[in-house]
């Protein structure tokens, strides 16, 4: 490593002359004019680690002779040291032409990763469905401790079951598939058990029915891949729920 520069520690434009490979580690909004502050040589590759931000904003950097790319690490880094940790095994998101892509491919390899290859302009989708995996999974737990919260069980307790139920259901999806994963009354076909929930979270929260019902009809498809219930039982479920049959 040549070395670090940051807003406060070191010479950005005497590190990206030393090195070979520059990461801009910078905010999304910020990779841009950072890029454009810097002076590139051929030979050079400039990388960013955004996961939504297209590899348009290194055009200075290209412009100059340098190869860019983007490489993102599919991690959570809310807490740093636990992320770290996280990386071997991860998948890292890489978009480059060759034969910098080859390149990226063995970055990737080196730390124990999976290589992702993004199809060029595909950042912003490919960032927003992660979301649903992991940045919207802390929302879909808080809901859960909110209405347990309401019905008289201390929110320490109700995060310690559901993070434990949350782990069951990832590692039954990695063991068997996301589809014959599913389980619970919508997976069972339980129209009795569904109508209970929907009316005691109409008691406590109409919003949070609102959610159940969207969730549990996104999950319908899944059930009947699975074969889980018929197509029958699932179109019954569908009129309960709100959703067209």
């Amino acid at each position: 490593m040549a070395g670090v520069a940051s807003r406060s520690r070191g010479d950005a434009q005497r590190v990206v002359e030393a090195s070979d490979i520059v990461f801009l580690t910078v905010p999304d909004d910020a990779i841009a004019a950072v890029c454009k502050s810097i002076r590139w040589r051929k030979g050079q590759a400039a990388l960013h680690c955004a996961g939504a931000t297209e590899l348009s904003v290194l055009d200075s950097a290209a412009d100059a002779g340098a190869a860019i790319g983007g490489f993102h690490p599919l991690v959570m880094f809310a807490d740093p040291e636990l992320a770290s940790r996280s990386i071997a095994g991860a998948a890292i998101g890489i978009e480059a032409a060759e034969p910098l892509a080859s390149m990226l491919r063995g970055m990737v390899r080196a730390l124990g990763a999976r290589a992702l290859v993004i199809p060029p302009g595909g950042r912003a989708a490919y960032h927003g469905a992660a979301h649903f995996a992991a940045g919207f999974a802390g929302a879909l737990v808080a809901e859960g401790v909110d209405i347990w919260r309401r019905i008289g069980i201390p929110p320490e307790d109700a995060t310690q079951a559901l993070l434990g139920l949350l782990r069951g259901a990832t590692d039954a999806m990695a063991h068997s598939g996301i589809a014959r994963a599913m389980a619970g009354s919508i997976a069972r076909g339980d129209i009795e058990n569904v109508k209970r929930h929907l009316a005691a979270l109409e008691r406590l929260e109409p919003r949070s029915r609102e959610l159940y019902c969207l969730l549990a009809l996104r999950s319908l498809p899944l059930v009947l891949e699975a074969g889980r219930i018929t197509p029958e039982r699932a179109d019954e479920l569908r009129r309960l729920l709100g959703g067209e049959t």
